[in-house]
């Protein structure tokens, strides 16, 4: 069945190949007997079944790999030590265009190649794109985090202030990125009706995973806030609360 599937989709490409080459599908009969002809045009029709897929092309000291570097390091090879230095670097502020996000703003050229330098050392079969890679998603991380921190102060500061309006988007935000205190905010939000219509079922579940991610005193809070649902609800929102987490926060509503 496979084969006769594989033999019915090159037939179709090569009628079509004909038919491009030679304006006419039906010579396809005629050059089944010129062997020459035959096999080129079997190539071309391999070649449109089976694209070549592109990938990355990493040029450069990037393409040395970690044993490489640290055995030039050993060596106190100046010159070779500089093209890394500036091949890392110049790969890591051409992330930061690209991905318009500046992880290296607070972390000197020197700190990030000793950081690569540092992964090298651990994994010598690494190249040195891959440690390059590793070190950005490390300051990425960093970043993301530090973000997360200072978005998390403005929106206590607003519900401090009362103005709800900007606390709750900022800890609906936040909550679905992970962070573990933005969800306990939000579940006490929905508790209380701070910038949306007040929701029990809504704050039990999100306390529910601020517990499932170890939040202080979670369980207990969320018993609490259970003890207000029917058994169904809670057993409800307990399978909403894992899948939740289990899909990335990308699916946490009814």
């Amino acid at each position: 069945m496979i084969l006769w599937s594989g033999f019915v989709q090159i037939k179709v490409k090569l009628r079509l190949i004909t038919k491009l080459l030679f304006g006419n599908e039906d010579i396809l009969s005629k050059i089944l007997f010129k062997p020459k002809l035959m096999v080129a045009t079997l190539l071309i029709a391999f070649f449109v079944c089976n694209p070549v897929k592109s990938e990355i092309l990493i040029k450069g000291g990037g393409t040395e790999s970690c044993s490489q570097l640290i055995s030039n390091l050993n060596r106190a090879r100046f010159e070779f030590t500089q093209q890394y230095k500036q091949w890392v670097n110049g790969f890591i502020s051409g992330l930061n265009q690209g991905t318009n996000r500046v992880v290296s703003q607070n972390i000197s050229e020197e700190a990030i190649f000793a950081a690569v330098e540092k992964h090298c050392r651990n994994r010598s079969f690494d190249t040195v794109y891959q440690a390059s890679l590793k070190i950005y998603n490390q300051l990425l991380d960093q970043v993301s985090l530090d973000d997360g921190k200072a978005d998390l102060n403005r929106g206590q500061k607003a519900r401090d202030e009362k103005r709800y309006n900007i606390s709750f988007p900022i800890f609906d935000k936040l909550a679905r990125s992970g962070n573990l205190d933005a969800q306990f905010e939000l579940s006490m939000a929905y508790m209380i009706g701070q910038g949306v219509r007040k929701n029990i079922f809504k704050a039990y579940m999100w306390m529910l995973i601020y517990s499932l991610q170890g939040g202080e005193d979670g369980k207990l809070l969320a018993e609490t806030f259970g003890s207000n649902l029917s058994s169904d609800d809670r057993e409800l929102a307990l399978v909403l609360a894992h899948t939740c987490r289990k899909t990335g926060y990308s699916n946490c509503d009814l």
